[in-house]
């Protein structure tokens, strides 16, 4: 199991603050890292589910998730499930097919 951590709290403060590009690549950055994690796995554990055929996961403007198939198509949106994290765990277990889960943290 491979374990790792995404802090959200740069992307939060620059949307408090309106800055509406440095805002847009910390979210790429999330995105970049989160696809870089399911790389290599065949399932995505979120919000208490596991989905399957996973090829993509687009990060949108207010960090919620969206789990895409290999047409682009959507298998599962999680709209607002980021809110107030501060940090994503991203977990990978590469035996048996794969597997990435994704967990949110909060500091208090």
């Amino acid at each position: 199991m491979e374990k790792q951590i995404v802090d959200l709290s740069a992307f939060w403060e620059a949307a408090a603050k309106h800055r509406a590009e440095e805002s847009e690549e910390e979210r790429q950055h999330i995105e970049a890292v989160i696809n870089a994690a399911l790389a290599g796995v065949s399932a995505v554990a979120w919000e208490g589910m596991a989905v399957r055929g996973v090829h993509h996961i687009k990060v949108g403007n207010a960090l919620e998730l969206s789990l895409l198939d290999a047409d682009g198509n959507t298998l599962a949106d999680a709209t607002g499930a980021l809110l107030m994290s501060s940090r994503l765990v991203l977990r990978t277990w590469p035996d048996d097919g794969g597997l990435l889960e994704i967990e949110t943290e909060d500091d208090g």
